[in-house]
């Protein structure tokens, strides 16, 4: 019985580690091993240490945008577009974008050859 078992255990890694592979080590359904495996690995190991460290971390006071953005007065945003709104504060912009509002994510280059997404309302103003 304990055979049986144990070759059920085995069988079942086997299939765990066949599947991962063949979604992270290969290009999904492809031969061609993936040449961004190692680079993806270490972020995610470096991503979850760091998640991991914060969970435990008993003195964790670390904010979230939407705690920040959530503390700003509603009255301190002014209205850009219908169901948009914005809050500058020095050099930061932050967009209040009400759900259900219809908007465009674009891709623009720079004349210095960067690449920025801006969201487009055009079409959408009051």
């Amino acid at each position: 019985m304990k055979k049986y078992i144990l070759m059920s255990l085995s069988l079942g890694i086997a299939y765990l580690i066949s599947q991962y592979s063949v979604n992270n080590i290969f290009i999904p359904q492809s031969p061609i091993l993936n040449p961004n495996y190692i680079a993806s690995l270490e972020s995610d190991i470096s991503d979850t240490k760091t998640k991991l460290i914060s969970l435990l971390n008993p003195f964790n006071k670390t904010k979230s945008i939407s705690d920040e953005v959530a503390a700003i007065p509603a009255n301190m945003f002014k209205p850009i577009s219908t169901g948009v709104a914005a809050y500058e504060k020095g050099d930061n912009t932050i967009l209040d974008i009400k759900k259900g509002t219809k908007y465009k994510l674009k891709k623009i280059r720079l004349s210095n050859g960067d690449v920025i997404q801006v969201i487009d309302l055009t079409g959408y103003n009051p």
